[in-house]
């Protein structure tokens, strides 16, 4: 987990602040505080590199793949692990699923006894970057969870 602060806002006195603003970053677990400066994005457009690097004063460097925080680098979820089950491991896919609101048990057990709602998943699925194959194994998927949900009920 990140937590971000801007700065010189919580400048410690007697320290000079900066025309430049900051954020600070910290990775919880992790007893280093990384600073960023909040205006290299002119480095990022002309293709100098991340940018990030010259506003690191201490810890470890941040490059810009790390601050690309997106669904994947998520702590696991039963999407992903239902989706990483499969013959096919589309655990990739999981952000599409969680973007649809579905993350859960219970939410995967519940869209897999809907059969009736999994054309319109699928066509949300396909249209956000899911192959057609691989809405196939996960409706096959779906079916054979439906077989189990039944079972225990």
């Amino acid at each position: 987990m990140f937590s971000v602060r801007t700065w010189p806002d919580d400048q410690p006195p007697g320290i000079p602040a900066s025309s430049e603003p900051r954020l600070k970053v910290k990775v919880e677990g992790d007893s280093h505080m990384i600073e960023i400066d909040s205006a290299p994005a002119s480095g990022l457009a002309s293709g100098s590199g991340s940018g990030f690097e010259s506003g690191v004063s201490s810890g470890p460097r941040l490059r810009r793949d790390d601050m690309d925080l997106n669904l994947d680098d998520r702590p696991p979820s039963a999407a992903r692990a239902f989706l990483d089950g499969l013959r096919r491991p589309l655990g990739h896919a999981a952000r599409h699923l969680h973007a649809l609101g579905v993350v859960s048990e219970a939410d995967l057990d519940l869209i897999c006894t809907m059969p009736d709602a999994w054309d319109e998943l699928g066509e949300l699925l396909t249209r956000s970057g899911v192959s057609v194959i691989e809405w196939l194994m996960v409706k096959e998927a779906f079916k054979g969870r439906a077989r189990l949900v039944s079972a225990v009920v």
